[in-house]
This record gives structure tokens, C-alpha cells and sequence, in this order.
């Protein structure tokens, strides 16, 4: 699995795309706005296969957090780091985390 330092300019569209299909579907990201590392994945099923206790990001998740306020993009990480669930659009075109309650319930 690889490491790279967050960069705007290499972490932007396509270049991330590549750059984690190249890394084997997972690719470990120092993120500067979280201040720890983060997995980027293809696939929702690969998130299973990062270190415990590190969160998973889908391209399509990183797509909606990107331009997003640095408030914001922490809001959405901390939801998923203690309850788990996926960055999804709201139906108002602001972010939410959707998780199944029974993660909660269960003491995840």
C-alpha cells in the first residue's frame, strides 16, 4: 500500500483516480486539513482491508467533500470515524454522513 503527502495539485480528479487504481484499489493519504492519514479506495468493500481505527474515503465520497470549508470536511470525518457510514449529497446540495443505525446500536 502507498503513502503520499496531501497535495491539491496531485490530488485533484482524474490524478487521484490513478494514482489509487495504481496503488491497487487503496491508497493512504496524509490528510492536512484532518491532520492524520486517511485510505482513498475504489470500492465501498475495500474499506474492510485498511488498519483499524483509520477512516476510508470512495473517489465518490472525496468528490463531494472536495471545495468543501474545512469545518465541514472534519464534521463529516468525525461522523464516520466514530459511527461509520458514507458521505452522501442531502437533498438540500449540503453534505450529510449516512450510516445504518444498527452500527450504532451495535456499539461500533
Amino acid at each position: 500500500m502507498n503513502t503520499n503527502r496531501d497535495d491539491r495539485s496531485r490530488n485533484s480528479g482524474q490524478g487521484l483516480a490513478a494514482r489509487v487504481a495504481a496503488a491497487r484499489g487503496q491508497l493512504a493519504v496524509e490528510s492536512r486539513v484532518l491532520g492524520e492519514r486517511i485510505w482513498v479506495i475504489q470500492h465501498e468493500a475495500l474499506a474492510a482491508s485498511c488498519p483499524a481505527g483509520e477512516v476510508a474515503y470512495t473517489l465518490d465520497e472525496v468528490e463531494l467533500l472536495r471545495g468543501e470549508s474545512e469545518t465541514q470536511v472534519r464534521f463529516c470525518h468525525l461522523v464516520k470515524k466514530m459511527v461509520g457510514g458514507r458521505v452522501v449529497p442531502d437533498v438540500d446540495g449540503t453534505l450529510g454522513v449516512l450510516f445504518d443505525t444498527r452500527d450504532v446500536e451495535g456499539g461500533r
